[in-house]
């Protein structure tokens, strides 16, 4: 039987990610560490468009049903009552939105930046930034 050498590890968790001076494991994908030339986190925001869009059809709805209410009544309460949901909900959920981090990646002999992990903790990528520094300065 072969012996096994011992490889040091920078940073493990259930993903899989798995980091040692030799190779960085994130998922399905490894990458080795003497071909990674540039490692970063970003910050992605939030997707806003539908849930603002959602909120400016209520507010609308909000708008026509003022406008109605010495016109016609019963059409005011309808939009009133669709509006007024909608605009709240829209804005409800605007509030709870939050940005995503992204693990950055250039492999050489490319030019492409590739988001290999992303997650909406920043600590989480930020400690995945830290290991894999701390692999490719233990290599040099």
């Amino acid at each position: 039987m072969i012996p096994r050498l011992q490889e040091t590890v920078f940073y493990q968790d259930p993903y899989p990610v798995f980091i040692s001076p030799s190779r960085v494991v994130i998922g399905p994908k490894t990458y080795i560490t003497h071909n990674i030339t540039s490692i970063g986190m970003a910050s992605i925001p939030p997707t806003k468009g539908p849930v603002m869009a959602f909120a400016i059809i209520g507010f609308i709805l909000l708008a026509g049903g003022l406008v109605f209410v010495f016109l016609n009544p019963t059409v005011a309460v309808g939009l009133l009552l669709v509006g007024a949901p909608l605009a709240i909900i829209g804005l409800t959920i605007l509030s709870f939105a939050k940005p995503r981090y992204a693990l950055k990646l250039v492999i050489a002999g490319g030019n492409n930046e590739f988001d290999v992990l992303v997650s909406p903790s920043q600590s989480y990528i930020q400690n995945i930034v830290n290991a894999i520094n701390m692999a490719l300065a233990y290599k040099n």
